[in-house]
């Protein structure tokens, strides 16, 4: 993924679909890489099942450093399956900027999106059924 985006600043976005990770944690290496990955990207859009990962996820770019406009462009969009609204708003935050978080709500009205700095309001869920997920319909 490095190689693809090492023409610099050439205004493609990245999308990841890591939801096959499921509820299986990734080794701090792996998110490591992956955040490296995203920040050189400037704009992306992850797909998480579990919104813990994409909480982890920007935890790792915020320790490489990287703040503010390099990496505001990150949105992590929690989606199970084969969730249509959660890949839509994904790809339209990456090729038109709408924020995804407009079309994506929990059942009981709760944000399902991520944007990078997460907020203090935006808490990490402690046990794995407690995390806000979508299911497809």
């Amino acid at each position: 993924m490095r190689t693809a985006l090492s023409g610099g600043s050439n205004g493609r976005g990245l999308f990841l679909d890591l939801r096959e990770v499921g509820f299986s944690p990734l080794p701090s290496s792996h998110v490591g890489a992956l955040a490296s990955v995203v920040v050189q990207a400037g704009i992306s859009a992850v797909l998480v099942s579990d919104l813990r990962l994409g909480h982890a996820l920007c935890d790792a770019v915020r320790r490489s450093g990287t703040t503010g406009e390099t990496a505001a462009g990150l949105r992590v969009l929690s989606a199970d399956g084969r969730d249509r609204v959660a890949i839509a708003a994904a790809y339209q935050w990456l090729l038109n900027g709408r924020e995804p978080a407009d079309a994506l709500r929990v059942s009981d009205g709760r944000p399902s999106v991520l944007p990078f700095p997460t907020t203090a309001a935006q808490k990490r869920p402690n046990s794995p059924g407690s995390a806000p997920l979508r299911h497809a319909s």
